[in-house]
């Protein structure tokens, strides 16, 4: 975030910034942070969906084939143990 958005403001100041955030979820207690997300979460959703509708034009598939070389079915044999993997001590 301060190298691509913010890159002019100092370091201390957004570390001050993120800090009094967390203070006041302290503060204010766990409730009220739940609260605010459940507030906020709809609008977020919102705003993700609009950014993939609207950059949805400049999607190039032809970027995929690197990963899509040989098909898609090595793809999902090699994802199968990285989704395993959190549960895998809940099975042993």
């Amino acid at each position: 975030m301060t190298t691509q958005i913010i890159s002019e403001t100092p370091l201390q100041f957004t570390h001050i910034l993120f800090l009094l955030v967390v203070i006041a979820g302290a503060y204010l207690g766990i409730e009220v942070m739940g609260r605010s997300a459940e507030t906020f979460m709809p609008w977020l959703v919102l705003l993700l969906l609009f950014l993939t509708i609207s950059i949805s034009p400049q999607i190039s598939l032809d970027n995929l084939k690197p990963y899509f070389g040989n098909g898609v079915l090595p793809v999902i044999s090699a994802s199968k143990v990285v989704i395993g993997t959190p549960f895998h001590k809940m099975v042993t």
